[in-house]
């Protein structure tokens, strides 16, 4: 390109430096009362029933929800014997840029959603628009517009799961064992990525699509299935 990889990179820094002066100048922290010090394995032992139920049902969904860039790369594969390497890549990079603006466009009103009938419906919607993605996933074809849908399934389940999974975790913890809550919904949630994005590459490199995705639907509908149960009991 003309401009070279090195300003583009630099150019980062701006955002990131305003970012960084925003906080620094206009986000203050609340004042509250101290909590009792407590080690991180009693912050653990404090989680209520409720949210180790939550936990288990993000981990499960999680084992299944392999990091959507991997769409990236299984859309060039399909789309290479038609359009030539470098065409199924800048296609494959723009059905992901789709990906994106409905992740950004969703994530309102999916959270608007959840506030009229329940975080845990919407989750387990989100969860299972997913599913519909593993499962369109198994079966793809060499089509930009059947593979755009695909695109817009996993936007539209990352929107859901980026905008409610904290939501509800925060309704679970109490106040002294939030910071200790998000925490491990973070590892677990991070844990999960990297089982799934690893065995889903696994399986797509030795020509499985079938048994990856398959996977993924499966372990997808537990999680989807748990997910509702958690509502149940609230």
């Amino acid at each position: 390109s003309k401009i070279g990889f090195r300003p583009l990179f630099l150019l980062t820094w701006i955002p990131a430096g305003l970012a960084v002066l925003c906080f620094w100048g206009l986000v203050k922290d609340r004042k509250r009362a101290d909590f009792p010090r407590f080690s991180f394995a009693q912050g653990l032992r404090a989680f209520s029933p409720e949210y180790r139920r939550f936990l288990a049902a993000v981990t499960l969904f999680g084992m299944a929800d392999f990091s959507h860039t991997l769409l990236i790369y299984w859309a060039g594969v399909l789309l290479a014997p038609v359009y030539g390497i470098a065409n199924a890549s800048s296609l494959a990079i723009l059905l992901y840029v789709l990906h994106n603006v409905v992740y950004a466009a969703a994530s309102y009103p999916m959270g608007h959603l959840a506030d009229k009938i329940g975080k845990y419906r919407v989750l387990s919607l989100g969860y299972l628009i997913a599913c519909a993605m593993f499962f369109g996933l198994a079966f793809a074809k060499p089509s930009v517009g059947y593979l755009a849908v695909l695109f817009v399934l996993g936007g539209l389940a990352m929107a859901v799961e980026d905008a409610l999974e904290r939501a509800a975790a925060g309704d679970l913890l109490s106040p002294g064992i939030k910071g200790t809550g998000y925490g491990v919904l973070a590892t677990l949630n991070g844990a999960g990525d990297m089982l799934s994005s690893f065995l889903v590459g696994i399986l797509l490199s030795v020509g499985s699509p079938v048994i990856a995705f398959g996977y993924c639907m499966i372990v997808g509908l537990a999680g989807a299935v748990c997910m509702l149960r958690v509502g149940s009991h609230r």
